[in-house]
This record gives C-alpha cells, sequence and structure tokens, in this order.
C-alpha cells in the first residue's frame, strides 16, 4: 500500500490494516520456517509496510 492511501485512512483503519498485515508477516514467517515460502522478500515487503502504517499513525495522533 502507497504511503499517500495511508495517509487518506483515518487511524481506525490504519490499525486494522496493521493488525492484518502483522498476522500476514506471522503466516510468512511459519511458512518461511517449514521451507514452503518462496518469496522471502515478502517478509522484508510486510515488515516495511507496517512500519509505515505506525509511522503514519504515530504522525497523525501528534497532530491531533
Amino acid at each position: 500500500m502507497q504511503t499517500r492511501e495511508l495517509q487518506a485512512m483515518n487511524s481506525q483503519e490504519i490499525n486494522g490494516f496493521i493488525s492484518e498485515m502483522e498476522r500476514k508477516l506471522f503466516d510468512e514467517r511459519l511458512n518461511h520456517a517449514s521451507a514452503s515460502l518462496q518469496d522471502t522478500d515478502s517478509l522484508r515487503r510486510t515488515r516495511r509496510a507496517i512500519a509505515r502504517a505506525k509511522t503514519i499513525l504515530a504522525q497523525k495522533e501528534a497532530a491531533n
């Protein structure tokens, strides 16, 4: 998800996105541990998406 799309969301939607991405990261880690994950770069992309969302959420909360 692009930064602009996250900035357009409200705090509740961003929290939902973070929860969804954390669950996805958990599943990817399980697949990686069992050697069934083919695209290992997806771990990195998911971690960065979570960090990006948390940063934007913190910016929104600081602005209020």
